[in-house]
């Protein structure tokens, strides 16, 4: 049982400190997300697809910014998003929460916890709603 529990421990200190997950994301996890673990990193031509410990799911783009963070589960916190993003969907959509994000060039299509999906410049003005 306890050589179990330190492979899976060494496990997971390889898994976070994965040296082929650029810096830049995993600055962005730990200070987005504190106190949750990296459960996995998948590296796909030049992409890296990242599981955490709280069901959220990051993609990244090679030098560590992400474009895609989504959870079935989980709440993604508004502080990802720019401010003025952030402040116009609280602003219309009070109550609800993030469950999916993406970075679609200079705008963000935002799915909330009531299945509307939002496309949002990155001053805040809403594109589409569906």
């Amino acid at each position: 049982m306890k050589k179990i529990f330190i492979i899976l421990t060494i496990s997971s200190i390889m898994l976070y400190s994965n040296p082929n997950l650029p810096t830049q994301a995993k600055s962005f996890i730990s200070s987005t997300f504190k106190g949750v673990n990296i459960l996995s990193v998948e590296n796909n031509n030049n992409t890296f697809d990242v599981k955490l410990s709280n069901g959220i799911y990051i993609e990244f783009v090679g030098n560590g910014n992400w474009r895609k963070i989504y959870s079935e589960s989980t709440d993604i916190p508004f502080s990802v998003l720019p401010i003025k993003i952030s402040k116009s969907i609280k602003s219309q959509f009070n109550d609800k929460t993030i469950k999916e994000v993406e970075k679609r060039g200079p705008n963000f299509q935002v799915k909330l916890n009531n299945d509307i999906k939002l496309l949002i410049d990155k001053n805040g003005k809403i594109i589409n709603k569906n």
